[in-house]
C-alpha cells in the first residue's frame, strides 16, 4: 500500500510539472482590470502590503486555465508576460522574464534587485509607511524584479550602468547564489542587503513580522 501511495504521489508531481510546462499553451486571459477584487485585496492586506502601492504597480487578471476560470494579482514583465498570484497559487502567464520599474524623470545611478514582486511591494511599503525600519534605503532607484532566480542571466547585462547595485534577494541558497552571480560580474558595486532581514527568508516575511 505504501509503495502504491508513493507511486501515485510521484505521478501527481509529474503531472503538476507537465501542467506547469504547458501552462502558456493552455491559458487564456479574459481581462486585465484595476486591482479591486475583495479576495485579492484581502490577500494583500494579510501580507501587510500597502493597497495603494499594490494598485500602483499591479493589476487584476482574470484568466482561464484548462477550462477553469481564475483571478489573480498580476505583475507585468518586460516580455509582455505577467506573474499571476493569489492566495492559492503562483504562476507565469505568457513568457517568463524579469520586470523593470524605472525612476520617473531621472536617471539614478543606483538600483535595487528583488527576487519576487511581493519583495518589491514590501520594500516600497516599508519605505512609505514604516519610519526608521532599518530595511529600506532612501534615494532614487531603478527597480529590477527577477520573478525567479532562473532569470539572472537576463538581468545581469542591464546592471552595468549603475554605480551601486543593492540586492534584496532571499536568505536561502538560491537567493545567495543569485547575489553571488551578480557580485562575480560587478564586484564592489554590489551591496548584499539581505543582512538587514537576516532572521527572515525574505522581505515580506520581515514586513509581516513588523506588524506582529
Amino acid at each position: 500500500m505504501l509503495r502504491e501511495e508513493e507511486n501515485k504521489r510521484q505521478w501527481l508531481e509529474g503531472k503538476r510539472k507537465e501542467f506547469s510546462d504547458n501552462l502558456n499553451q493552455e491559458t487564456f486571459v479574459e481581462m486585465i482590470v484595476p486591482l479591486t477584487h475583495p479576495a485579492l485585496t484581502d490577500y494583500i492586506f494579510k501580507r501587510r502590503i500597502s493597497y495603494r502601492i499594490a494598485q500602483q504597480f499591479c493589476k487584476e487578471v482574470h484568466y482561464t486555465f484548462r477550462g477553469r476560470r481564475y483571478y489573480a494579482i498580476a505583475f507585468k514583465n518586460v516580455a509582455n508576460g505577467m506573474e499571476a498570484r493569489n492566495v492559492f497559487c503562483k504562476r507565469c502567464i505568457g513568457k517568463k522574464s524579469i520586470s523593470v520599474i524605472y525612476a520617473d524623470g531621472s536617471s539614478p545611478q543606483q538600483c535595487c534587485v528583488f527576487e519576487g514582486f511581493f519583495d518589491l511591494l514590501s520594500f516600497l511599503t516599508m519605505q512609505a509607511e514604516i519610519q526608521f525600519n532599518g530595511i529600506s534605503i532612501n534615494g532614487s532607484f531603478d527597480y529590477f524584479v527577477l520573478n525567479g532566480v532562473g532569470e539572472i542571466k537576463i538581468l545581469i547585462p542591464l546592471l552595468e550602468k549603475y554605480k551601486a547595485i543593492h540586492c534584496y534577494l532571499d536568505n536561502d541558497d538560491a537567493g545567495k547564489n543569485a547575489t553571488k552571480s551578480i557580485m562575480n560580474v560587478y564586484g564592489s558595486k554590489v551591496i548584499d542587503e539581505s543582512y538587514r532581514y537576516r532572521d527572515y527568508n525574505d522581505l515580506n516575511d520581515c514586513l509581516m513580522a513588523m506588524h506582529r
